[in-house]
């Protein structure tokens, strides 16, 4: 498991206080097709610096949009001894935001004490204030991971479209950084319209099935190139998959169930 692994400090300071991003992709380095971004962030890198006066909620600048808005990380523990590390992503498409029906609650809920848990309320902020589905360059940052990327096709191409290069967009490289620091277990990212937990059974396994029976969902796989989720399994960042919500909002009966299937997510 991620929180197993031996970690090294890197900058993390409590709710409120200021914070540097993440380093960037190391200057000069190249990106080419199905190649993935030059990092400086290693995996496993986080950790937590707990002040026994002030033992969390912590938060983390991740990195910044297109336009300079940030984008930022959220982390709670339910105790000092965790087993397993959760991150719950509410945005990717700013005009999809039900996701953050269940990240604000995530905020506050008791932990149950073995969850490390990340929340990322939105990785294209400028996507949500301008109301578009793509990033502010009109790319869909869910078709700009490295992870079988394309261009050209229906699926990444018009409203989908990937990008001049795989990882081309700041929102992309910064989450790949963050998530390769934190090497979670189990992540979760929220969609519309679908109404499904959008899920490579065989895959990913129990964590996606278990979420769609404590929802009350039914699963289906969509394949699509450039994904989050593809870029994370493939890249061994635990397992990753996708709850999309209806166009319609969720009653606060179905938000509470999603945030304690969150609570409830393991591998084994």
């Amino acid at each position: 498991m991620a929180t197993s692994r031996a970690r090294a400090a890197v900058g993390v300071v409590a709710i409120g206080l200021a914070l540097a991003p993440f380093a960037l992709a190391a200057a000069g380095s190249s990106i080419g097709q199905g190649a993935a971004v030059a990092t400086t962030a290693e995996r496993g890198s986080m950790t937590r610096m707990w002040d026994p006066a002030f033992p969390g909620p912590y938060e983390i600048s991740v990195g910044e949009s297109a336009l300079g808005r940030p984008i930022k990380a959220v982390n709670r523990r339910g105790s000092l001894d965790v087993s397993r590390t959760v991150v719950a992503i509410g945005v990717i498409h700013g005009d999809e935001r039900h996701g953050r029906l269940v990240t604000d609650q995530l905020m506050t809920v008791p932990l149950p004490e073995d969850l490390d848990l990340w929340i990322v309320p939105t990785v294209n902020p400028d996507g949500e204030v301008l109301g578009l589905r793509q990033n502010a360059r009109g790319i869909d940052l869910n078709r700009n991971w490295p992870a079988n990327w394309e261009t050209g096709t229906f699926f990444s191409s018009g409203k989908y479209y990937s990008g001049p290069s795989p990882a081309s967009e700041p929102e992309t490289q910064a989450m790949m950084q963050f998530l390769e620091s934190i090497d979670p277990d189990v992540t979760i990212w929220y969609h519309s319209p679908w109404n499904r937990v959008d899920c490579n059974v065989p895959r990913v396994g129990r964590a996606c099935q278990d979420y769609a029976t404590a929802v009350g969902a039914w699963t289906a796989f969509a394949p699509r190139p450039g994904t989050a989720t593809d870029w994370m399994m493939t890249s061994g960042l635990g397992v990753s998959f996708v709850y999309e919500f209806a166009w319609s909002a969720p009653s606060s009966a179905a938000v509470r169930d999603h945030v304690n299937a969150v609570l409830a997510l393991r591998t084994s």
